[in-house]
């Protein structure tokens, strides 16, 4: 057991890994971008490289870097508006991740849960309001707030060495906040790729791995 750290605290990504949404995420962010069909592929293979990412930064991105618009904080502003109008509701009834719920009521047992997402904040605590999912998380960040930035306050609100908190995510940007604070992190496959690292399947499986490398206290 002295091999073993005392885990304290568990941290997850939303959209993929508690809930089913990727697909609605990604879909609904093409057709925003419809009208601009000269731009459109360009914007797809943005979108599939940069899954993960808030998308304030995005957005942004997309009107000054893709589109080229010459005054984008209006346009962006639009967006962001009707990105909320598109998901919103359609996050909030589709499935759950098959296993995450019983997960978590497990570890929620033991240790504090936070929820960390690039959701922006306002829309997520929608989301978790409507799903009935309040009594899940300690507390819930979401954007513009950045994970890494979350994961430091969390670690200092709970005194906490870096050793006894995990971050359990499903794309490589959640690898790299997790890496950037050198905190530890679990791959959940939940269609991304990982680049070198082991992913898990199902909760079940994960559940084991974390029981097996750490004991609570």
């Amino acid at each position: 057991m002295t091999d073993r750290n005392n885990l304290k605290v568990i941290c997850l990504d939303f959209d993929g890994v508690v809930v089913d949404s990727n697909s609605i995420k990604s879909m609904a962010f093409i057709e925003i971008f419809e009208p601009y069909q000269d731009k459109i592929l360009e914007i797809k293979k943005f979108q599939e490289e940069n899954e993960s990412l808030s998308r304030f930064i995005k957005f942004e991105y997309i009107a000054k870097n893709i589109l080229m618009l010459e005054m984008p904080e209006k346009k962006v502003s639009e967006w962001h508006k009707m990105y909320s109008d598109l998901t919103i509701e359609k996050v909030s009834s589709c499935n759950e991740v098959n296993g995450a719920l019983d997960f978590i009521n497990y570890f929620k047992k033991l240790m504090p849960i936070y929820l960390v997402s690039a959701t922006p904040l306002d829309d997520l605590n929608i989301i978790i309001n409507k799903r009935g999912y309040g009594d899940l998380f300690k507390k819930i960040y979401g954007s513009p707030q950045k994970k890494q930035d979350a994961l430091k306050e969390i670690i200092n609100d709970e005194h906490i060495n870096h050793a006894d908190i995990i971050f359990i995510g499903d794309s490589q940007s959640d690898l790299t906040a997790a890496n950037d604070i050198n905190i530890c992190f679990y791959g959940f496959n939940s269609g991304r790729k990982f680049e070198n690292f082991v992913s898990y399947n199902n909760f079940e499986a994960l559940k084991q791995k974390i029981n097996e490398d750490y004991y609570f206290h």
